[in-house]
């Protein structure tokens, strides 16, 4: 009786394992250095190292750091980001 139940539970087990491999989503793999950035979003995160007077000049840093005018924060975000020194 005791080996019946856990020969149950092991297969309960594989048979959820096994469900779930042959559902999830596969990976795709991209090549090295065709990963994306989203200029946003890296200048909206590098307000955490920075401190302004209010909510506007920040908010006018970030307009001016998507529309190019301060490609330092993009190229400190690739640099600090890269795998192994590649660039993204």
């Amino acid at each position: 009786m005791k080996y019946t139940i856990s020969i149950a539970v092991v297969l309960v087990v594989l048979g959820g394992w096994y469900w779930y491999s042959s559902t999830a989503p596969e990976a795709v793999p991209q090549e090295e250095g065709t990963q994306k950035v989203d200029p946003r979003v890296v200048c909206q995160s590098a307000l955490m190292y920075m401190t302004f007077e209010s909510g506007e000049a920040a908010d006018a840093f970030v307009e001016a750091c998507v529309r190019g005018e301060h490609p330092e924060v993009i190229e400190r975000y690739q640099n600090d980001n890269a795998p192994d020194g590649a660039m993204l």
